[in-house]
C-alpha cells in the first residue's frame, strides 16, 4: 500500500491505493499546447495540485518560460477516475482506499509564439498531447495555428482536445466553437481526437478526462528491451551560492528516456559536449550516475517512460542553465556522428500556414527557402540556427533538397524527420518538415 494525497481543489484527503507494483515505474509522458493563458498550467495545477511555472518571471508575468514538469497517480474507485500526488508522511490518518490505474508525468509546454523551441522540446518526448482552446475566444489565432502545425509534424497521433474556461462563455458560443473545431481537427487525416470541456471551478469534469488519457494514451513496454536512447529537456546547478567548496555537487540532467534502460553507475557519454568552434571539433563529455530519482522515488534502474533527473559527477558549469539542452546522450561509442553541415529533404505545410487576415496562403514567397537564409531546425529537444548553402530543386514543387550549415553542431541520426521554422515578420514560423540525409561531420578530440 501506498498514502497518497487526493487533491480536489477544494480539499485534501489523505487515502491509500493498491497494486503500486512495477507499474509505478511505467509512467506516461503528456504534453500540453495551446494559446498562451488558454489554461494548460492551470489545469495541470487542478490535476496535480503543483504550480510548474517555478521561476521567479514565470509567476511575475503568469506564462510559462521554462518546460513545466510534474508527476500524478491516476485513481479509480467505484468507475470514478481521480488524481492524486504523493505524501512521504506516513503519521497521516487514512480514510478511503482507491485502485492504481495509471502514472502520469505532464509536461508543460509554453504557449507563446517566441517560445516555439521550447514548445518543440517538450512535445518531442511524449506519449500524448492535450490541446487547450479557450471557449470565451476565437480558435484560429496565429499562436494555436503553430502548436497545431507542431502537432502535424510529431509522431504523436492521438489528442485530447479540452475546451477551457465554459464558465466564461454562453452555451450557444461553446457549441459553435465545439463545431468548428470538429470540422477543423477532423480534416487533419491520421488522427484520433477526443473533445471535453473543462473549467477549473467545476472539477467533477475532470474524471471523464482522466479516464480518456489513462485508455488512449500508450507507453508501449517493447522499447525497453531496445539500445539506450534518451532526450536532455533540461539542465540544472543544485549548489547554492556560498557553499563550501568540498561539498559542491555535480551537475543534474532532466531527461525523458526514449528506449533501453540505464542504472546507476554505469557509464554514459554525451555528445557534442564541449565544442571548439575554432577548430571545429568537439569533445564528449563521459560521466557515470551518483542518482537517478523523480518527484517521489530514488531508483537503482529504470526503464522507459516519464521524466526524470540524474546527478552526474560532471561540473556544474556544464550543466547550469539547460547548457546541455539539445546534446544527445547514450551508451559509450553507440552514439551518432556530431554534424557541422547537413543536407535534408524537406517539405513545406502549405494548408496549414496562417496568415493575419485568417486566410490560407498556397503560394506565397514566405513560403520558399532561399539561398543565405537563415532557418531553424528542431531534433528532438534540439534547436539549432544554420544558414543556408545551397537549394536543390526536384520536379514536384512541393519536396525540395538544402544543403546547411549549422552554427551549433547537431548529434542525430539519418532519415530521421525534423521540423524546420522560418523568420516571417520577425517571428519564427513553422514552415514544413524534413528527413535528414547526408551531412559533413566534424572530428573528435
Amino acid at each position: 500500500m501506498l498514502s497518497v494525497y487526493f487533491c480536489n481543489n477544494h480539499s485534501v484527503i489523505p487515502v491509500v491505493i493498491f497494486q503500486p507494483t512495477i507499474s509505478l515505474g511505467i509512467k506516461k509522458n503528456i504534453g500540453t499546447l495551446g494559446n498562451v493563458s488558454h489554461g494548460k498550467t492551470t489545469f495541470i495545477y487542478s490535476v496535480t495540485g503543483i504550480r510548474t511555472n517555478k521561476f521567479k518571471n514565470e509567476l511575475l508575468q503568469n506564462i510559462t518560460v521554462k518546460l513545466g514538469y510534474c508527476d500524478c497517480f491516476i485513481l479509480k474507485r467505484h468507475g470514478n477516475f481521480l488524481s492524486s500526488y504523493i505524501t512521504t508522511n506516513k503519521s497521516l490518518n487514512v480514510t478511503k482506499y482507491y485502485l492504481f490505474t495509471n502514472r502520469i508525468s505532464f509536461i508543460d509546454c509554453p504557449g507563446h509564439d517566441l517560445l516555439l523551441s521550447t514548445m518543440l522540446g517538450g512535445i518531442s518526448v511524449a506519449n500524448g498531447v492535450l490541446f487547450f482552446i479557450d471557449s470565451s475566444s476565437y480558435f484560429q489565432k496565429k499562436q494555436t495555428f503553430e502548436h497545431i502545425k507542431a502537432l502535424v509534424l510529431s509522431p504523436i497521433k492521438k489528442v485530447v482536445i479540452i475546451q477551457t474556461k465554459i464558465d466564461l462563455a454562453d452555451t450557444n458560443k461553446i457549441m459553435y466553437q465545439y463545431i468548428q473545431l470538429k470540422n477543423f481537427f477532423y480534416s487533419l487525416k491520421g488522427f484520433r481526437f477526443q473533445f471535453f470541456p473543462f473549467s477549473f471551478l467545476l472539477p467533477l469534469h475532470l474524471s471523464p478526462i482522466l479516464k480518456k488519457i489513462c485508455k488512449l494514451f500508450n507507453n508501449s513496454m517493447e522499447r525497453r528491451y531496445k539500445e539506450f536512447d534518451t532526450v536532455i529537456i533540461r539542465s540544472f546547478n543544485i549548489n547554492k551560492p556560498g557553499r563550501n567548496t568540498r561539498d559542491i555537487l555535480g551537475g543534474v540532467i532532466g531527461v525523458c528516456i526514449i528506449s533501453g534502460n540505464i542504472s546507476i553507475n554505469k557509464n554514459i557519454e554525451i555528445r557534442p559536449g564541449i565544442v571548439n568552434y575554432e577548430k571545429l571539433t568537439y569533445k564528449p563529455i563521459i560521466t557515470k550516475f551518483s542518482n537517478i530519482s523523480d518527484m517521489v522515488y530514488k531508483y537503482n534502474s529504470v526503464i522507459p517512460g516519464g521524466l526524470l533527473s540524474l546527478k552526474t559527477n560532471i561540473s556544474y558549469q556544464y550543466s547550469k542553465g539547460d547548457l546541455l539542452v539539445g546534446n544527445t546522450m547514450g551508451c559509450i561509442g553507440n552514439l551518432p556522428h556530431v554534424y557541422g553541415y547537413l543536407k535534408i529533404k524537406y517539405k513545406i505545410l502549405q494548408k496549414l500556414y496562417y496568415s493575419e487576415n485568417r486566410h490560407i496562403i498556397h503560394h506565397s514567397n514566405e513560403l520558399t527557402v532561399t539561398k543565405n537564409e537563415i532557418l531553424l531546425i528542431h531534433y528532438n529537444s534540439t534547436s539549432a540556427n544554420c544558414l543556408v548553402i545551397k537549394v536543390i530543386v526536384f520536379q514536384k514543387k512541393s519536396k525540395s533538397a538544402i544543403l546547411l550549415k549549422l552554427y551549433t553542431p547537431l548529434c542525430c541520426n539519418m532519415n530521421k524527420k525534423i521540423a524546420i521554422s522560418k523568420l516571417i515578420n520577425n517571428k519564427w514560423n513553422l514552415l514544413g518538415w524534413a528527413v535528414t540525409n547526408s551531412g559533413i561531420t566534424l572530428e573528435q578530440e
